[in-house]
């Protein structure tokens, strides 16, 4: 263990020395379809993996620029009318991150919205009768006959091509929102524990009698790691509200009306049972936090 310690710290001290991240040069194609992360891992599937293996710490990733960046506008808070709020400095340094991950999600379940009209406008073309073959049709009923359009066939080679360019946007879409959303998260964390440890350290002792250090560092440790979460996972939320609404739009177009008033009333049904979970992993998490202190 000693010596790995030392191993690590010897990286860590020659920085500047080992192979730069391929994310910091990579093609835009190269970075959307992950292909700059191809190179490790062929390395990683022929032979195990070493230390000076590993990539320097991504621009992308390290925690200085983005706490630069969150101080700054911290102090610049001091002078404003508002004052000095976490999540308004937060914003200003990631909402450039935020919304273009927002964009991500969003053309995702747009991928995950048009696949089933694609579906149903398939259906439809196997249904239809062509103008030509309608009086060779005597199996269907006049009142129950589909006539196919002028421009059915081109529309359903459109809709078939569809089938194949969807789910591919699709995963390369969702793949770089997932790497997109933690990585904000990260960031969001390392620049905030960063601050707050920064702090802690001019903290006197008499500021600290309420509380230990290790109690001060698991809650900001804490605090920091539901940014990440929320990240990773909150903005589910906050698409997933508006795609709803949609999808129980399509579903009343349709004239589907029992599927979307079943899907309406699960959620009311659903409040009390998400109310119940998230007041226990509050309990847990406090649990977690005295026995971790």
């Amino acid at each position: 263990a000693g010596k790995e310690a030392q191993d690590r710290r010897r990286h860590s001290s020659s920085s500047g020395k080992g192979t730069p991240c391929p994310v910091n040069d990579c093609s835009f194609l190269s970075y959307i379809t992950m292909h700059w992360m191809s190179g490790m891992l062929r390395k990683g599937a022929r032979s195990p993996l070493q230390l000076d293996d590993l990539w320097e710490v991504a621009d992308c990733v390290a925690a200085r620029g983005h706490t630069e960046r969150f101080e700054a506008i911290w102090e610049q808070q001091k002078s404003e009318p508002r004052g000095q709020h976490i999540q308004s400095c937060l914003w200003r340094v990631f909402r450039g991150r935020v919304l273009f991950i927002l964009v991500l999600k969003s053309v995702f379940s747009g991928t995950a919205l048009v696949t089933p009209i694609l579906t149903q406008r398939v259906l439809e073309y196997l249904a239809c009768v062509e103008p030509a073959n309608v009086p060779q049709a005597p199996d269907v009923a006049p009142e129950n006959m589909i006539v196919c359009g002028p421009n059915a066939q081109r529309d359903a080679y459109l809709y078939a091509a569809g089938f194949l360019v969807l789910p591919l946007i699709g995963s390369v879409v969702n793949a770089l929102y997932t790497y997109e959303s933690w990585l904000c998260g990260l960031n969001m964390r390392s620049a905030l524990l960063s601050v707050l440890y920064k702090k802690t350290l001019h903290l006197s002792a008499s500021a600290r009698q309420e509380s230990s250090i290790g109690h001060i560092v698991n809650m900001m440790a804490s605090d920091a790691h539901m940014l990440l979460m929320f990240m990773a996972f909150g903005m589910e939320m906050v698409v997933g509200v508006p795609v709803l609404f949609v999808c129980i739009g399509l579903l009343f177009g349709t004239a589907h009306w029992g599927a979307a008033l079943a899907g309406m009333l699960m959620i009311p049904l659903s409040l009390p049972l998400m109310s119940r979970i998230s007041r226990k992993m509050f309990a847990y998490s406090q649990g977690v936090l005295k026995i971790a202190d």
